[in-house]
């Protein structure tokens, strides 16, 4: 099977989309709201055993367990 003698030519290759989805999710994680594996499952890739967390992550998730994930998002809109 194929095509003997096509040739494909991209001239351009665009990925502004993969760049909106790596800024949103690389956002939402350096501000807490996420953390890299709730990220990465939502990309549709394996875990990570031992994931980095970036140190704001920590900062807004132990304040987002004390005051509710509703304030833990308005303080991430803040922080970006």
């Amino acid at each position: 099977m194929g095509f003997p003698g096509v040739q494909l030519k991209f001239e351009h290759l665009d990925t502004t989309a993969q760049e909106a989805v790596s800024d949103y999710y690389s956002r939402l994680v350096a501000a807490g709201v996420l953390t890299v594996n709730d990220a990465r499952e939502e990309l549709g890739y394996q875990p990570l055993e031992s994931p980095a967390t970036p140190p704001r992550e920590t900062e807004v998730a132990a304040k987002a367990h004390k005051i509710g994930l509703v304030k833990a998002l308005q303080i991430a809109r803040e922080l970006l």
